[in-house]
């Protein structure tokens, strides 16, 4: 599945949820952020690349201050799991990987619990 079919799916997928902060951002433009991760959340390699660093923290850095971090752990969930051939230990090792910690509970199978 192409990146462009991904990203269209997530749209899809996630419209209806919205993520706010004085600096909104909407699912879709969270998944579009993180566009720069999905190679390596499906493929995995020896380190983070640093685009996907730069994106995941810049996003993280928006979603921590929210006071709706539920919402924001169920959109960041959506968007992984929509991921054809997505790897949970690959999406785990984001934060460590790139040096910041999340204020979520690092596990997809948790319910949002911070």
């Amino acid at each position: 599945m192409t990146k462009a079919i991904c990203m269209l799916l997530i749209s899809v997928v996630i419209t209806s949820l919205v993520i706010t902060q004085s600096e909104a951002l909407y699912c879709t433009e969270i998944g579009t952020r993180l566009s720069s991760c999905f190679d390596y959340i499906i493929n995995g390699g020896s380190t983070v690349p640093a685009s996907c660093c730069e994106s995941a923290k810049t996003v993280f850095d928006v979603t921590k201050m929210n006071a709706n971090l539920k919402e924001n752990c169920i959109c960041l969930k959506s968007i992984v799991s929509s991921l054809s051939g997505m790897k949970v230990a690959n999406v785990v090792q984001i934060p460590a990987g790139c040096g910041f910690q999340t204020p979520f509970n690092n596990n997809m199978n948790n319910a949002c619990t911070m």
